[in-house]
C-alpha cells in the first residue's frame, strides 16, 4: 500500500486510491444522498455516479484540500440534478405524436 495520503493518490488518478475512497466514504455518501433523495435505489445510483464524476475529474482535485468535502459537493450537485430530472419528467408534457394518437383513440373510443 502507498504511504502517501490519500488526496495526493487520488488527484494523480491511482484506481487503488479511488477503491480507497469508496471504502472510506461510499457508506456516509450513501446515508447523505438517501437523506436527500429519500429513495434508496436512487441514492445508489448517486454515489456510483459521484465516483464516475471524482475519477473522471481527478485532475480537477487539489491535493492539500478536503477530499471528503469535495466528495459531498460532486454528491450533492449529482443529487441536485437528479431531482431537477425527476421534477422535469412530472412536467414535461407528452410528445406531439402521442397526443394524436391519443386523440384519434379518443375519437374512435367515442364514434366521431
Amino acid at each position: 500500500m502507498d504511504a502517501r495520503p490519500l488526496d495526493e493518490r487520488f488527484a494523480e488518478g491511482s484506481e487503488a486510491a479511488l477503491a480507497d475512497a469508496i471504502a472510506l466514504y461510499g457508506q456516509p455518501l450513501l446515508r447523505y444522498l438517501h437523506h436527500i433523495l429519500c429513495d434508496y435505489h436512487e441514492a445508489q445510483d448517486a454515489v456510483q455516479t459521484t465516483f464516475i464524476k471524482a475519477y473522471d475529474n481527478h485532475h480537477r482535485f487539489r491535493p492539500g484540500t478536503s477530499l471528503s468535502a469535495w466528495l459531498y459537493r460532486l454528491a450533492y450537485t449529482t443529487c441536485v440534478d437528479l431531482l431537477r430530472h425527476r421534477k422535469r419528467q412530472l412536467v414535461t408534457p407528452p410528445p406531439v405524436a402521442c397526443l394524436l394518437y391519443t386523440s384519434d383513440a379518443a375519437d374512435d373510443l367515442i364514434g366521431v
